[in-house]
């Protein structure tokens, strides 16, 4: 199948490894929305599943641990979370990894990005990142 949005041309089809469980992606698809991932990290800081999220952190999922990196971060900047020291060493390691993850941006399934580039604060290709965050930790409405 062949996609075409925003004058940007994606093929899916066979041989394709495509999985939304565990991509990265924050406005995906057509409508910018995000993926099945992201919308779960969404759920936990809604229902105030810190441990759940705490727990992720060591998933074998690099998506999830990126996810529950900067959700933790963002909660314990806004003190409605605690960090720990071990989880702390945690997401500086993760700040470092160049384990792959999958990652989506708009109507492109780009090929996984390392991980220590899904945290560089100045990629401009990440700005709807720091847009979730904010929505999700209600600072945006």
């Amino acid at each position: 199948m062949v996609l075409v949005c925003g004058g940007v041309m994606t093929v899916w089809g066979q041989g394709n490894d495509y999985d939304e469980s565990v991509t990265v992606g924050f406005a995906c698809y057509f409508a910018g929305t995000p993926t099945s991932l992201v919308e779960s990290f969404g759920r936990y800081v809604r229902k105030k599943q810190y441990k759940t999220l705490a727990e992720k952190l060591t998933s074998a999922v690099a998506g999830e641990r990126y996810m529950a990196a900067i959700t933790l971060q963002r909660l314990d900047s806004l003190r409605r979370y605690t960090l720990h020291a071990e989880q702390k060493a945690v997401i500086d390691t993760l700040r470092q990894s160049k384990v792959l993850v999958p990652y989506c941006q708009g109507c492109v399934v780009s090929a996984p990005v390392e991980m220590r580039m899904l945290f560089e604060e100045d990629r401009a290709q990440f700005s709807d990142r720091d847009r979730w965050l904010k929505m999700v930790m209600g600072e945006l409405r």
